[in-house]
């Protein structure tokens, strides 16, 4: 699934997810040279440095189909 991961210092890099649990999501993002693993802590996503990041990403809601701006399944995490 192909997702935007936001830093602090306002620095935004695309990313695909390869794997996604409650707690944490392991994902390949431009600019890194290894996987980064992205941690939750109540309602706030940190990365592997601790840094609060926020992420978006567009789920299709069938195979297939894509999101609309009629059904939107943006989500934002919490910041």
């Amino acid at each position: 699934m192909y997702s935007l991961i936001g830093f602090s210092n306002a620095v935004i890099v695309e990313a695909f997810i390869l794997k996604a649990t409650k707690n944490r999501i392991r994902v390949v993002a431009a600019g890194f040279d290894d996987a980064i693993q992205l941690r939750r802590v109540g309602q706030q996503w940190f990365s592997e440095t601790g840094e609060p990041v926020t992420f978006e990403f567009l789920a299709a809601d069938s195979p297939g189909r894509t999101a609309s701006a009629e059904n939107p399944m943006t989500s934002r995490a919490a910041s």
